[in-house]
């Protein structure tokens, strides 16, 4: 149903895409698998350039899901579609701080909030934290 959808999508059917997509959502939280569907099919809806909407699924899901683990999962996807910076770094908050990619990517996105202030000292002290990480992976 997922590939229904984005075929739908790319031949100008958006409502058709999402009656798919929903379709597929549900199907898979029957099957207790509806977090992965979720974030697939935001990833196809980013693909697609459909970035909104993505958002849109991402953010009900994450206020539906019970599952914190779940929704720290749903918020690090979410983070992929972020409008601005402070909403990137706001769902990033939101995701496992012990996960490496969260801390890579907090880092980072907090170094790029320096520079936009001008703090050049602190984004690249932030920087060289987000480049340790990598070399002691």
């Amino acid at each position: 149903l997922t590939q229904l959808g984005q075929a739908y999508y790319r031949m100008g059917k958006p409502a058709e895409g999402r009656k798919a997509f929903d379709e597929a959502i549900e199907e898979s939280k029957r099957r207790k698998d509806g977090i992965n569907l979720v974030s697939r099919v935001s990833q196809i809806l980013r693909d697609l350039g459909a970035i909104s909407e993505a958002r849109k699924r991402l953010e009900q899901a994450y206020a539906e899901e019970k599952n914190e683990a779940a929704k720290r999962i749903l918020a690090f996807t979410r983070s992929l579609s972020s409008i601005d910076l402070d909403d990137r770094l706001a769902w990033l908050e939101k995701c496992d701080q012990e996960d490496f990619e969260v801390k890579v990517s907090l880092l980072q996105a907090r170094a790029r909030k320096a520079r936009q202030k001008g703090e050049d000292e602190q984004a690249e002290k932030l920087l060289r934290e987000s480049l340790e990480l990598y070399k002691g992976r």
